[in-house]
């Protein structure tokens, strides 16, 4: 596939694609329920890869570029591409970034999330409210072509 050039997916191809996404997506939403006060990135991490290796896919992220991580996870005002660590515990009020990446059939899904730990303050709620509804906004302008 050459620069600049688009390649249509149809057919088998789009439903892998599908397939990989709806897989990544399912991952982050049990990855995302290991979140709460007291556990480490890692533990988070290591939730991740024990569902990838059941559901026989990989990391999409695991040395791409030498990254350490199998998932990206930062805490509050970390950059969004955290790399795991047994020193760093999630604490009450904590707001935890998980972006999951894997491939499957040599098709790569990739979703994320923030979740905010138990009692968040108010203004930090409406900034996580609001930009969802941003996205979902931005996606309802999305055309075919």
């Amino acid at each position: 596939m050459g620069e600049g050039k688009i390649h249509i997916r149809r057919g088998s191809e789009l439903e892998m694609a599908r397939e990989a996404g709806h897989l990544a997506a399912e991952i982050l939403r049990m990855t995302a329920q290991a979140v709460r006060p007291g556990v480490t990135t890692l533990e988070v991490e290591e939730v991740a890869v024990a569902l990838m290796r059941e559901r026989n896919c990989r990391s999409a992220f695991y040395q791409y570029r030498k990254f350490p991580g199998h998932i990206c996870i930062s805490i509050n005002d970390e950059v969004v591409h955290g790399i795991a660590s047994a020193d760093r515990v999630i604490m009450q009020g904590d707001i935890v970034k998980i972006d999951v990446g894997i491939v499957r059939n040599g098709w790569i899904g990739d979703n994320a999330v923030t979740v905010p730990v138990g009692e968040v303050d108010p203004a930090t709620l409406h900034l996580l409210w609001a930009t969802e509804e941003s996205l979902h906004v931005g996606i309802s302008y999305a055309r075919d072509g």
